[in-house]
């Protein structure tokens, strides 16, 4: 992705209102480079036609302005300026493998025409700015609003593994680290997005389905502090009962 491509996308996220989920650019996939880390996700990033030749594969990146925490970070003053830019958070972002149909049928949604050959003419890794606020498809009565959904974890993945400290989760971009209570040991937590679905019944406006983000609570200071000796009474009478 180009810088210009970035610039252009960090400008427009800053626009976007809280929870209002954008589809923001288009990509061509390196699926020879992503094979092995896609198996390892248990799905298959490239598809092939009648006579095994790859078919070229995309993907969509997608934002949205998220006020989504559980470490009581949220000041009154953030919470009163939430349409202040200024105090507006970071967008956080996901990409999901798509075909040109549905990315197309997005963008159609909103009024917007892409074209094949805006995607033919795409090299692997080379990508172009769509810009669809509130990005959904229509599906008969179903309308599926595309929203990004935080899942914490005590987990890493390979790309975590191999910088924790700069990409687990912190107090902003260059903050301290927060930890989470891992089964009574202070742990780091990795936080994770993905593309997932709130489908609605376009006559009814009823949400037919819905999901929640997973969060870990952050571990205070006293829950982090580590008694020198935590051993209980009744387990210093078993030990005593044991020697006599």
């Amino acid at each position: 992705m180009t810088d210009e491509l970035s610039n252009r996308i960090r400008a427009y996220t800053s626009t976007l209102n809280v929870n209002q989920c954008a589809l923001l650019a288009a990509q061509r996939v390196d699926d020879v480079k992503d094979k092995k880390k896609s198996e390892e996700q248990g799905r298959k990033i490239y598809a092939e036609d009648a006579n095994g030749n790859r078919i070229p594969q995309y993907q969509g990146q997608f934002g949205e302005i998220m006020n989504v925490s559980n470490n009581n970070s949220n000041s009154a003053l953030q919470l009163m300026n939430l349409d202040d830019s200024r105090f507006k958070r970071g967008a956080r972002r996901a990409w999901i493998l798509s075909t040109v149909k549905q990315l197309t049928e997005i963008a159609k949604n909103a009024s917007t025409i892409l074209k094949q050959e805006q995607f033919d003419n795409l090299q692997i890794g080379d990508g172009f700015f769509i810009g669809i606020a509130d990005a959904h498809l229509v599906k008969g009565k179903e309308k599926h609003m595309l929203k990004l959904q935080v899942t914490e974890t005590f987990e890493m993945d390979t790309y975590q593994s191999e910088n924790p400290e700069d990409r687990c989760k912190r107090a902003g971009k260059d903050g301290p680290i927060i930890y989470g209570d891992n089964n009574g040991t202070k742990a780091m937590i990795f936080s994770n997005v993905d593309v997932n679905v709130e489908t609605h019944n376009t006559e009814t406006g009823e949400v037919m389905k819905s999901f929640s983000h997973t969060l870990i609570p952050e571990m205070k200071e006293i829950d982090m502090t580590v008694k020198a000796d935590s051993t209980s009474e009744k387990e210093f009478d078993d030990i005593l009962n044991t020697r006599l």
